[in-house]
């Protein structure tokens, strides 16, 4: 499980890559953090081939990025 709450993400998320690919995260929770282009389009790439990931939460308070949550992505990441 891993939480992130008010922390600035750029730097840190592209460190989760290999835990992300050997499918060690079960629930990531995103919230009120700073998250970059690179970083999103990072962890949005290797969350779709996670297997193991039950839940994702990621709350934005910018009205562009309000449907992080919905059914569109958990139609991109089967796990979900």
């Amino acid at each position: 499980k891993m939480y992130f709450v008010a922390t600035n993400l750029d730097g840190i998320i592209c460190k989760l890559g290999p835990a992300m690919k050997s499918n060690n995260i079960t629930h990531l929770v995103v919230r009120g953090c700073y998250l970059g282009v690179p970083e999103a389009t990072f962890l949005f790439n290797n969350l779709r081939d996670m297997i193991s990931l039950e839940e994702l939460y990621v709350n934005c308070e910018e009205e562009d990025l309000a449907n992080l949550n919905d059914g569109v992505m958990a139609g991109c990441i089967p796990s979900l």
